[in-house]
């Protein structure tokens, strides 16, 4: 994991109010797993200010389980409501503990987004499907995308922090860059 200095980020509690002051902004938004053995514990989700170069280590605490759609595999939701300051971020990292893996990781290259001032913003879903076991079961092999589940997330926010019921949701999500490409082989995250 990430041994950068930083500060560590929490879900902002029940009766958190935003300060004009600050110009930080509420940060709404969700990482899912798909298709991977139960077993996840605390994940950690690392952003970078890019401007100061600060990393921000995002700790989730363990998940909501649920079967899917087509009720095949297992599902795991991470929700996070955090207070960041305002800029522009690029994603470090997403890594989650697991009782039958060493790590559950998710690889995102040139993976951005920008918070604007004094707002709730919600920057989208990212989706960790696993498209292979490994053999060796340190980790599995997945691939993943962004995708735009604002109504669901701003919803479960507004129904655990009532004060903001009122207040608009804005979205701004997570820029798609393509992977490194070397000999011809790479793709979307």
């Amino acid at each position: 994991m990430t041994g950068c200095a930083g500060s560590a980020v929490l879900n902002i509690p029940p009766q958190f109010t935003l300060n004009p002051k600050t110009q930080n902004s509420i940060v709404l938004g969700k990482i899912v797993f798909e298709g991977i053995a139960p077993g996840f514990g605390e994940l950690l989700f690392v952003v970078q200010d890019t401007a100061i170069e600060k990393d921000y280590f995002l700790k989730l605490a363990p998940p909501q389980i649920r079967d899917n759609d087509a009720g095949d595999a297992r599902r795991v939701d991470y929700h996070y409501f955090v207070e960041l300051p305002a800029g522009h971020y690029s994603i470090r990292e997403i890594a989650a503990t697991h009782s039958k893996f060493e790590i559950v990781e998710a690889y995102l290259l040139h993976a951005n987004f920008t918070i604007p001032q004094s707002s709730i913003v919600y920057i989208g879903t990212i989706k960790v499907k696993n498209i292979k076991s490994s053999l060796n079961l340190l980790a599995p092999i997945t691939e993943n995308e962004i995708v735009d589940e604002r109504s669901e997330v701003t919803k479960i926010f507004k129904e655990n922090y009532p004060q903001f019921q009122g207040q608009r949701v804005e979205t701004k999500l997570i820029d798609e860059y393509e992977f490194f490409k070397e000999g011809g082989i790479g793709g979307k995250f």
